[in-house]
């Protein structure tokens, strides 16, 4: 069974639809650097739209010297805009050159009151450490779930945290739905597309669903309750 489209907001993408109508109740895109910080900031106009401006792990060799106070000025001038996608991956670059870019950005975070979209990749040691040792926003999404129920643990130790998963294909994700709050479970498609997030997201549900005891209709209201209450702008979102 497919729940109505309105019922899903996607967490975590890479597109901005044409015109008025986003492909669901709502969607947050997320930046990967400084040149498509104008597609977050694009978001915000469009219905359902919320946006995040960063600098994600991959990308920070490409930046220039003044990008955090571009960054923080684009956040003062609209602040309905988050933080992200931002965060440290081992698999892909040097995560010594990754991490005062990222503990910048958790502090910008911090210091302007925005929910930030975390990235990590084998590095959780490291991210638990500065989760554990240094002031954090008000609210940390993590971007494309976790692999152990030990590190959603841990995490929710520390932080007011959500975790936003894609389609479920491990049983390493599984068991992690499994031990995350069921109020604290968002979807996303991470997708650069209307069309791909269209499907993703309702499987994703479908697939969540079994897995805490839930049927699918019951599932999509809770995330799609949880992941009104996270958007900074849910505003734009219209709540059914």
């Amino acid at each position: 069974m497919q729940i109505a489209m309105e019922k899903y907001i996607d967490a975590h993408c890479h597109y901005v639809p044409s015109g008025d109508i986003a492909p669901v109740a709502g969607f947050v895109y997320n930046s990967a650097r400084p040149s498509d910080w104008r597609h977050a900031i694009a978001a915000l106009g469009v219905r359902g739209g919320a946006g995040a401006i960063g600098v994600h792990p991959w990308y920070v060799d490409e930046i220039m010297p003044d990008w955090a106070a571009q960054m923080a000025c684009a956040l003062r001038d609209n602040p309905a805009l988050m933080v992200g996608e931002i965060g440290l991956d081992r698999a892909r670059g040097n995560i010594d050159a990754q991490m005062p870019v990222f503990l910048r950005q958790l502090e910008m975070a911090r210091e302007l009151n925005r929910a930030v979209h975390i990235h990590c990749v084998h590095a959780w040691d490291v991210m638990l450490n500065v989760f554990a040792t240094r002031p954090l926003p008000p609210v940390v999404i993590i971007h494309g779930g976790v692999p152990s129920a030990d590190i959603v643990r841990a995490v929710m130790q520390h932080a007011n945290a959500y975790f936003s998963y894609g389609t479920v294909r491990s049983d390493k994700i599984a068991t992690s739905i499994v031990a995350t709050p069921i109020d604290r479970i968002l979807v996303e498609s991470d997708a650069a597309s209307p069309a791909v997030a269209r499907a993703i997201l309702p499987r994703t549900v479908e697939q969540i669903a079994p897995l805490l005891g839930a049927d699918a209709s019951a599932m999509a209201e809770i995330i799609y309750n949880n992941s009104y209450g996270v958007i900074t702008n849910g505003g734009q979102i219209t709540q059914n």
